[in-house]
């Protein structure tokens, strides 16, 4: 059993002119606890338009979970590759400081490819969490809706509707 604790929280938060954005306190604590020494590493989502705030134990587990997988995988696809897999998981990934705060400073090519505008909309997601663009959580069918449920809430909240 994993002492990792989960990413569990939500908030929209405001992302500056310099592309700072802060990290929910919920979701900062549950950082600290799993030892992201001030580091946050920062990525796009495997398969949905969103990226992924994570703590480098995510990164052992991730790996932990592609080669427990390779068997299963390469018994669906001859040419499976386990090191491809492993490279594409974290190719973009960046690790970027945190503030006592938790503001950070979003990559800016993740930012610009993502579409993020004055706002991110961050939601817990046990192993990581999430960073929406806002508009594209609103339109993703994968989306869970009760993220959309709090996404319109915490805008009406912020007097964005």
């Amino acid at each position: 059993m994993s002492d990792r604790k989960p990413y569990i929280g939500y908030a929209l938060q405001a992302i500056d002119a310099k592309g700072r954005v802060a990290i929910p306190s919920d979701l900062r604590g549950q950082l600290e606890a799993n030892g992201a020494d001030k580091r946050v590493y920062v990525d796009f989502h495997r398969d949905d338009a969103c990226l992924i705030g994570f703590d480098t134990g995510w990164l052992t587990t991730l790996r932990e979970k592609l080669v427990k997988d390779e068997d299963f995988k390469r018994s669906r696809d001859a040419d499976y590759d386990l090191n491809l897999d492993l490279r594409a998981s974290v190719v973009s990934a960046e690790a970027v400081a945190f503030d006592a705060s938790g503001r950070f400073i979003m990559p800016t090519f993740l930012r610009e490819t993502g579409g993020f505008g004055d706002w991110a909309f961050f939601s817990g997601a046990i192993d990581n969490f999430e960073i929406w663009n806002p508009a594209d959580l609103m339109s993703n069918p994968r989306a869970p809706d009760r993220a959309k449920r709090v996404l319109a809430w915490s805008m009406k909240q912020k007097g964005l509707v």
